[in-house]
Order: structure tokens, then C-alpha cells, then sequence
């Protein structure tokens, strides 16, 4: 039971965060994009990254995550591991960075299977992941070797999304905070001084202060920095008019011991038929309300993705995308 204390406390952020709504007040800002790696951007030239990353920059952005350097049998990055296929992409990625002041999280291992894996039994689900922490420590030390020295390199992103639902129960809960915090310790004690980032998303299948109490359990106390909340807005699930009720749970839920939290702004929208993925820029009327409820709760704001939907050299829905989330 809620006491009278929490409820006031509850009512007092809500007023606050309408009175925000009304008066347009904005906290935080864009300050950086994922890229997503695959085949066909792995043979991008250094001069085509140089330039997506100057329109990036042009619009203020200063963290770049890369979703993942590695999956299944590819790698984006030359190594001495058994993968089948090798792209020098990273070695790009940073020689058209160059000494620009940009903030690089390199991601882990990306397992398609990993939302079929995590419905098997608690047992199988525990070797899972200690599968899943043997091999990013293994792609740990060869990045740290192709890579190590690199000063924009900031930190770690483990491609292992929180969902809202596989989770609540509070043993499936605890697998999964013991797996993040298995892998930050190991990361930070082999690269102490690089931060590790995870991101999470909701539905609408999860009450927002449930989501939240179970957002702190498995990420309070395990090293993590940051947790990145996606908004869910590219498929509409929830509805965007839902999005800060489980912003304002989060807010009013976290405390000591818990990572930073970002929000990540899906500038996509999704147009197939649930078969394929297939997306086009979201419109700039709902890119600009997802910045309204972005900014009101979070200080760092990072988009997905500007190089698939909101670097202007990909035409009008793009630049016009462009033009929406750098308004003020």
C-alpha cells in the first residue's frame, strides 16, 4: 500500500510535470544516435562516414552508440576471432572521427536468437547467459585490442534489451539483473575506466508503476551507468499519450544505486505488415511531441537512428525530421 506521504509526493510530480506541458519547458536535449551495423553499411567509405558524421554534429549530436560490433558469424571490426565474415567498419567509423569531440559506446555481441532464447526454462535460461558473458568478454579483449586506445571510446552498450514483460516475475527478475551485473563487473574490472550502457523499452501489457519497480530491481546495484528507455513511439505501442505516465513511474521510483537514465526517441515509424521490417521517418507533428515528453523528464536524449531517418542527404521525410527534433 501506498502511504499518504508517496501519494502526495505522486500527485506533487504529476502537477509538475502539467504544469511543464503547459508552459512548453524543456529540461533535456538530443545529444546523440545509435547506428545499427549489417552488410550493407559494413562497406560505407570513410569519406560516406565522415560525412554522416559532419550532418550529425551539424545538428549538435556528440554520442554515437553502435548497436553492435559483432553477430552470430560477423564481425564489424578486423580480430583474431572465428568469425566467418570480417568488416573493417569500426576502424572507419573511428578513422572519420578522427579527433572530433564525439562520445563512441561500442556495442557487444548481438544474438538474433535472444528473444526466443529467453523464453526457455530458468535453468537453460541461466547458461544462457553465462554463454552470453563468456563470448562479450571474449569480443571485450579484442576490441580493447584493436581499439583500446582510442580516447573517444566511452564505454560499453550490451545489445540485450529489457523488455517490459519476460521479466516480472520476480525470479525470471533476478536472472536477469544477476546476468547484467555478472557482465558489467566483468567488463569494468578488464576496462575500469569505460561506463556500460543497456537500453529497455514498455508496452502497453505493463503497468507503469509495475514496469518501473521492476526496472529498479534488476538494474539497481549492478555498475551499470546508464539505462536507455525507449519511447516505443515508432510502433505506436503505447499509444504516445501513455509514454509519460511510465516516465513519470520511472522518475518517481528511481533512486540510490540506480544507473543514469536516457531516453532514446524512435524517429521511425513502421509500415509493414508485421512480417519484414520496414520503416520510414516518423512524421515531424509526432516527432516533436515525443521531444515534449523526452524533454521533460530526461537530460540526455539520443535518436533511433539519425543515420536511417533523420539525416537530411536521404530526402524531404528525412530532413524534415531533421528539422523537427531541433526545434526548440
Amino acid at each position: 500500500m501506498r502511504t499518504s506521504t508517496q501519494i502526495m509526493q505522486g500527485v506533487v510530480v504529476s502537477l509538475m510535470l502539467q504544469a511543464c506541458l503547459a508552459f512548453g519547458a524543456m529540461a533535456g536535449g538530443v545529444s546523440g544516435s545509435f547506428v545499427q551495423l549489417n552488410r550493407e553499411v559494413a562497406g560505407k567509405t570513410v569519406e560516406a562516414w565522415r560525412n554522416d558524421l559532419s550532418q550529425m554534429r551539424q545538428a549538435g549530436l556528440r554520442t554515437l552508440i553502435v548497436q553492435w560490433s559483432a553477430e552470430e558469424k560477423t564481425s564489424y571490426f578486423n580480430n583474431d576471432m572465428p568469425f566467418d565474415e570480417k568488416f573493417d567498419t569500426l576502424e572507419r567509423i573511428f578513422e572519420a572521427i578522427g579527433e572530433d569531440p564525439v562520445d563512441v559506446y561500442l556495442g557487444l555481441e548481438h544474438d538474433p536468437n535472444y528473444w526466443t532464447q529467453i523464453t526457455a526454462r530458468e535453468r537453460t535460461l541461466r547458461d544462457y547467459f553465462l554463454v552470453r558473458i563468456s563470448r562479450d568478454l571474449k569480443l571485450q579483449q579484442a576490441l580493447l585490442k584493436a581499439f583500446g586506445q582510442r580516447k573517444n571510446w566511452r564505454g560499453y552498450y550490451i545489445p540485450e534489451e529489457i523488455d517490459d514483460k519476460s521479466w516480472r516475475s520476480a525470479h525470471l527478475g533476478r536472472l536477469m539483473g544477476d546476468f547484467l551485473k555478472r557482465l558489467t563487473w566483468q567488463l569494468k574490472k578488464a576496462d575500469p575506466d569505460r561506463e556500460v550502457c543497456v537500453s529497455a523499452f514498455f508496452r502497453g501489457r505493463t503497468a507503469p508503476d509495475v514496469y518501473a519497480r521492476n526496472m529498479v530491481e534488476m538494474t539497481r546495484d549492478t555498475g551499470i551507468d546508464h539505462v536507455l528507455v525507449q519511447d516505443g513511439a515508432g510502433e505506436g505501442d503505447p499509444p504516445l499519450k501513455y509514454v509519460p505516465k511510465y516516465y513519470q513511474a520511472l522518475q518517481e521510483g528511481w533512486g540510490k544505486g540506480t544507473p543514469d537514465l536516457w531516453c532514446v526517441l524512435e524517429v521511425f515509424q513502421r509500415v509493414d505488415d508485421g512480417k519484414a521490417f520496414k520503416a520510414v521517418p516518423a512524421p515531424a507533428t509526432r516527432l516533436q511531441e515525443q521531444l515534449k515528453y523526452g524533454r521533460l523528464s530526461f537530460t540526455n536524449l539520443v535518436l533511433f537512428t539519425f543515420f536511417d531517418y533523420a539525416d537530411p542527404d536521404l530526402g524531404k521525410a528525412a530532413e524534415e525530421a531533421f528539422k523537427a527534433f531541433q526545434s526548440p
